[in-house]
């Protein structure tokens, strides 16, 4: 089967949007603590980024890029007991070392993995600060495409959409 790589539009190249991931390598990325990321724990394969079942469990990588506000959108499949996330606004706790867990979250997670109690922890909520507004089981199903949505704006205003829904500001 031929990949879809990800590709942008001239009229979105105007814009001033760009890939963070392009589909072939890890470019512009790196350890969460600002060392080289060799790809180990991850794989790209048609097109698509993601934990490599050999190498490990993947572990928290960053762009080498800087942001303060911004638009990212990002496709995505759900496993049974799948626990992921894209964390944003990684605090450098110093100049040699980046703690991924003192950031922001949207969490990408296979609800049935969630205690129902927590439920700033389910899929599209800002993890362990709010809730999305979501009923339980209203997601696609497992292995299917989802579509995220995080929309950082001025003044500290996030948005999290899924699958083309507003579910948290």
């Amino acid at each position: 089967a031929n990949a879809q790589f990800p590709s942008l539009n001239k009229k979105e190249i105007k814009e001033g949007w760009f890939l963070l991931v392009e589909g072939k390598t890890f470019d512009g990325w790196q350890k969460s603590n600002g060392t080289p990321f060799t790809g180990k724990g991850w794989e790209i394969q048609n097109g698509i980024i993601s934990v490599n079942p050999v190498d490990g469990s993947g572990g928290d990588i960053v762009t080498t890029k800087e942001f303060s506000d911004f638009e990212l959108s990002l496709d995505f499949k759900l496993e049974k007991r799948s626990n992921s996330g894209v964390k944003y606004f990684v605090s450098e706790s110093d100049e040699s070392k980046r703690s991924a867990t003192s950031s922001l979250e949207y969490q990408i997670v296979d609800d049935a993995k969630i205690d129902p109690a927590d439920v700033t922890l389910t899929l599209g909520s800002l993890a362990d600060v709010k809730a999305a507004k979501k009923s339980r089981g209203t997601t696609k199903k497992l292995g299917e495409w989802n579509q995220g949505l995080i929309r950082v704006l001025p003044d500290n205003k996030v948005k999290y959409f899924l699958d083309g829904y507003k579910v948290l500001e």
